[in-house]
């Protein structure tokens, strides 16, 4: 079983999404990142692109603005200026 930790994307306007999840990847200005649970605490600038978190069994997308991912070894927080499901572009 996959040890999940908490993921939260945050906008200026509202909390986007919240998830426990077991891993997310995301685009940083260094290139792709992986982040699991236990990851040692790490605050990387986000590059404008896709994010994809696994949670419940399935990957899911969000397509992420230029923003900051603050991670801890139980929880990450997306901090950007905007935030959409691939759907609603």
């Amino acid at each position: 079983m996959e040890k999940k930790f908490k993921i939260d994307i945050l906008t200026p306007t509202e909390k986007f999404f919240s998830v426990e999840g077991g891993m997310i990847v995301a685009r940083t200005c260094n290139g792709e990142i992986g982040i699991m649970s236990g990851h040692l605490p790490l605050v990387a600038a986000i590059a404008t692109g896709p994010m994809k978190i696994f949670a419940d069994g399935e990957w899911l997308t969000v397509l992420l603005s230029e923003g900051f991912m603050m991670v801890n070894r139980d929880r990450t927080v997306v901090l950007v200026d905007d935030a959409k499901w691939p759907q609603e572009i």
